[in-house]
């Protein structure tokens, strides 16, 4: 795998983002004008309302905007062909030639994010809006039943000690599991943790105080007409969740997957974000701890967020100039964006809120970036340390700092900890599209990720055959592939250098196989919802 190859398969992969972003800019443009502009004395439901954007989300877009491009294809088709030189000089044994390539992917992810804000951000935003407001108000309605002893219930249990992180994770899976039962979700706990339930209103009113009797636990072998006749029924959370059962753990409504994936490019950290809100929901006093917070990190806009941890068994952490490339990369962009808008930079200050595990790590930032503003909240840090995560001042600093960085224009994390996870989850409610907003250092967005489960799943887009001796493996389109994403394993996924490391449940291989050729496994559940 070499490095001309890498910066190939980048440049195919731009291309095709400014594809699939032309045709829905002409779309919006040409064709979907109409979707907002709602008169007073409409009265339809919310539901149907989403249902007639649904039908027209999915009409059969054509191209246009010929321009702009023309201008984004030329400028790939140029570095590609330096790239091919660059190939040919390497077999010559010749003088390089520069394609400064850094500066003209910059460019290019520019004008993308240019286009989006300018042509598609309106409708989206209205979309996304409307979709976040309908769910909400579904998840509550269906947390509070009116007579709760002749609702279906799904009653979690999760029977250990857990910090803040693990708790949510477990309470995410166990809401996913219920939304796709169609039931109720009720959560007990048996041993003392963080105090959940005092930090968060609860996740439902109607059924806070009432007695039920379960006595059905749910399990792989559970048959469909069991659970119609089982008024409540048990799941006992285990670390490994039954994502392959036919009650997905992790999965969105089949019926609002595409309105979805016409704003978001991850439905399902959408979907699991909206659950996270929900959940997260504070009581008054912790409300008023994070806004004050907020108004005391997040002074003024632009800014960057970081979270900075220890690896949990090694208590090791990525080099800090690992995180601060990807920092330094948003802002040489936000400075290039201003030009190109005709704005002067000189006057605009680089401000970055530090959230971490480890005291040492923000005085070292200050040292290497004085070029940098940075705030950051010490008793989160102090509060952070294993023996103090599963108190009640752990929670509040996880949750804080959570709210925190995803209020952040950019962040970077690692999608391996919990946190991470929680604030692309909140960001997925604060932003129409999250995706962009964030970079993980440290494996690839995947909800079990932080379980046993050392895998996420995926599936062949293209057909691929390995070059010899490449350590790249064979796959055909439709192929279900297993992506190693954790960098504990010897050999894992690094999409950024543009391949990924895969288990072909089909051959039973394992190999590596360019990024752009696979995609992930879009997990739908057959529950109504809209």
């Amino acid at each position: 795998m070499n490095h001309g190859r890498c910066l190939i398969y980048l440049c195919v992969g731009v291309l095709g983002e400014i594809i699939v972003m032309t045709i829905l800019t002409d779309c919006f443009r040409n064709n979907w004008n109409h979707l907002f502009v709602l008169k007073s004395t409409d009265k339809r439901s919310v539901s149907q309302e989403l249902s007639f954007l649904k039908r027209d989300v999915l009409k059969k877009p054509s191209l246009s905007l010929k321009q702009r491009f023309t201008k984004q294809k030329e400028e790939l088709k140029q570095m590609y062909t330096c790239l091919l030189d660059q190939q040919a000089n390497i077999a010559q044994h010749k003088t390089l030639r520069d394609c400064n390539l850094k500066g003209r992917v910059n460019f290019l992810l520019n004008e993308l994010e240019t286009i989006s804000q300018d042509v598609l951000s309106p409708e989206m935003d209205g979309l996304a809006e409307k979709l976040r407001m309908y769910t909400a108000k579904k998840f509550y309605d269906k947390q509070n039943p009116k007579d709760c002893r002749h609702a279906n219930v799904l009653q979690c249990a999760i029977d250990w000690m857990c910090g803040y992180g693990c708790f949510l994770r477990h309470y995410i899976t166990c809401f996913n599991i219920g939304i796709s039962l169609n039931r109720t979700v009720l959560i007990t706990t048996r041993r003392s943790g963080v105090a959940f339930n005092s930090m968060h209103k609860p996740i439902s009113e109607s059924c806070e105080n009432v007695s039920l009797s379960c006595n059905h636990v749910l399990s792989a072998d559970t048959e469909k007409a069991t659970l119609e006749n089982e008024r409540c029924v048990i799941f006992r959370m285990k670390m490994r969740p039954p994502a392959d059962q036919f009650y997905l753990s992790y999965s969105v409504p089949r019926d609002i997957f595409p309105l979805i994936f016409a704003f978001n490019s991850e439905p399902l950290a959408w979907w699991n974000g909206q659950i996270t809100s929900f959940i997260m929901r504070p009581q008054k006093w912790l409300e008023n701890v994070i806004k004050h917070k907020e108004e005391t990190a997040l002074i003024k806009r632009p800014i960057v967020g970081v979270h900075i941890r220890a690896d949990k068994e090694k208590n090791k952490i990525y080099p800090i100039s690992h995180y601060m490339a990807f920092v330094e990369q948003w802002w040489i962009r936000y400075e290039q964006q201003q030009q190109l808008a005709g704005k002067h930079i000189s006057s605009i200050v680089r401000r970055l809120y530090i959230a971490t595990d480890k005291s040492w790590v923000v005085p070292q930032v200050r040292k290497d970036y004085p070029n940098y503003h940075i705030t950051h909240d010490e008793k989160s840090t102090n509060h952070s340390s294993p023996t103090k995560r599963k108190e009640m001042e752990g929670a509040v600093g996880f949750v804080t700092d959570v709210h925190a960085l995803s209020k952040c224009d950019f962040v970077v994390c690692g999608f391996t900890s919990h946190v991470c996870q929680a604030v692309f989850h909140l960001m997925q409610s604060h932003y129409t599209d999250a995706s962009d907003r964030m970079v993980s250092v440290s494996g690839n967005y995947n909800p079990e990720l932080t379980s046993p489960i050392t895998s996420n799943r995926y599936v062949a887009a293209m057909d691929h055959v390995a070059s010899p001796k490449s350590g790249e493996l064979n796959m055909t389109r439709g192929d279900a592939l297993l992506v190693f994403d954790i960098p504990q394993f010897a050999r894992y996924s690094l999409p950024g250098k543009g391949y990924y490391w895969v288990n072909n449940t089909v051959s039973g291989e394992i190999g590596s196989v360019p990024s752009y050729k696979i995609k992930p496994f879009l997990r739908t559940n057959s529950v109504p919802f809209l």
